[in-house]
């Protein structure tokens, strides 16, 4: 198994070695039960873990075509927001200015986009 957080060339008789798998994003739904099975199911933190969701969306297609955050920096995302008791409030902010954004978001210019 190959795994690189950059693009690179390989050459074709590599190619015809290998098997392509396309893993389809996870759906809000299956975020939420992902964080869920993560964070422990809480009937109290279900609204704010939907926005949370909601809002990490918004910022996938926000960041397009750069690094696309995937599912595990909601998960980080997510966690830090609640061991810091961060308002819900605070998730409707721009991008540039959202709490913890550098935990999903890792270009510069990705953090200040709005």
């Amino acid at each position: 198994m190959i795994t690189s957080s950059r693009e690179s060339r390989l050459p074709d008789p590599f190619h015809r070695r290998c098997v392509f798998f396309h893993i389809p994003d996870p759906t809000d739904r299956e975020l939420l039960v992902i964080l869920e099975e993560r964070q422990g199911p809480s009937e109290l933190r279900r609204k704010y873990r939907e926005r949370v969701v909601q809002r990490f969306v918004e910022i996938q297609k926000a960041v397009l075509p750069r690094h696309q955050p995937a599912t595990s920096e909601l998960i980080a995302w997510a966690t830090i927001l609640e061991m810091e008791d961060i308002p819900l409030s605070d998730l409707d902010k721009k991008l540039g200015e959202l709490p913890r954004r550098e935990t999903m978001v890792m270009s510069e210019d990705d953090q200040t986009k709005d």
